[in-house]
């Protein structure tokens, strides 16, 4: 049984990340980019979700395709699960997020753990380890920002996204990008006190139930 069960959970990791390569394979076959090899990929695609939607029938948890969840749950398992990865960082986080903001897509717990391995990545340049998670409501929108210490400046690495390490998460980011671009949001990047401040914004209307 216990078997099972990190096997379930496993299959409901993966399905976010999955969804996200069929968006981006869905934009390439649509520009005409390497078309064979895009439906090979995305018929390989189509088995391993098949497989993963078999793995959770059999441990009776459903499938493993993505749908809203609910926000607080979300918010706090992502942030526990990113702590409990990295445990050597200073995760401070300000929440004020009114019930009206219920159910979002799975997506925006996965692109906010990027962020924060971003933020901490660039922390490690620097020798410092606080990472600052803001959370909160304006303007219609659903924001986080996260705020690491690294000492750089966003516009130092443009191509990368707007990280000041100088490495970066470069396909992290342009996938996360992609999917706040589904989902209606933005992505930005502007200097902090210490480091660089990621913002991503999303419309409450495609975030709430």
């Amino acid at each position: 049984m216990a078997v099972a069960g990190v096997a379930a959970g496993a299959a409901h990791a993966l399905a976010t990340p999955l969804s996200t390569l069929s968006i981006l394979l869905d934009e390439l076959e649509e520009r005409g980019s390497e078309v064979g090899d895009v439906r090979l990929a995305k018929d390989r695609l189509r088995v391993v979700r098949e497989r993963l939607d078999e793995v959770l029938r059999k441990s009776g948890r459903g499938h493993a395709v993505s749908g809203p969840e609910d926000f607080g749950e979300l918010l706090n398992r992502t942030i526990r699960h990113w702590h409990e990865r990295r445990p050597e960082c200073d995760l401070r986080v300000e929440q004020r997020v009114p019930s009206m903001v219920t159910a979002v897509d799975p997506a925006v717990g996965h692109g906010l753990v990027t962020l924060l391995d971003n933020a901490a990545d660039a922390n490690v340049e620097a020798g410092t380890t606080r990472v600052s998670l803001r959370v909160g409501v304006a303007e219609g929108c659903l924001h986080l920002e996260v705020e690491d210490e690294g000492g750089g400046s966003p516009s130092m690495n443009a191509t990368l996204g707007g990280t000041t390490k100088t490495y970066g998460h470069g396909v992290e980011l342009m996938i996360l990008r992609t999917n706040l671009e589904r989902l209606g949001g933005v992505l930005g990047f502007t200097t902090g006190r210490k480091g660089s401040i990621a913002h991503l914004a999303l419309p409450l209307d495609g975030t709430s139930a």
